[in-house]
């Protein structure tokens, strides 16, 4: 039951408005999730946001998931305002602050505990 109901939502966290958990519809990109939550905080870092991908297999339960880097920025740049990456339902958008640097092992810790604690409310 809790993996039911946490699989229906999209987390966004990190430097935004109003980070929290969002209905997960289908076809939308993380800039569509962004913007629910407000939209970026003046200390956001959008080249360097990750999109945390629980494992989706119960049968592993030692399997980490996968974290996808998705520059926020480079779309609008470019002109082709599209990501080119849809969210999942149970994908966490996590949005750094500027200056922070995490190496792959803090930011799948950190989600992790994230994880395992909206588990825990859901």
């Amino acid at each position: 039951l809790v993996m039911l109901m946490t699989e229906q939502n999209v987390f966004v966290l990190g430097s935004v408005e109003a980070a929290g958990a969002f209905p997960y519809s289908l076809n939308l990109s993380p800039l569509d999730y962004l913007a629910l939550a407000g939209g970026a905080s003046s200390d956001a870092h959008l080249r360097f946001a990750v999109i945390y991908r629980p494992p989706r297999d119960p049968s592993m339960p030692m399997d980490s998931g996968e974290i996808i880097p998705c520059d926020l920025v480079e779309p609008f740049l470019s002109g082709f305002p599209s990501v080119g990456i849809n969210m999942e339902p149970g994908d966490i958008l996590y949005i750094p602050d500027k200056g922070e640097k995490m190496t792959f092992g803090e930011i799948l810790s950190s989600i992790g505990v994230v994880v395992n604690a909206i588990r825990l409310f859901d």
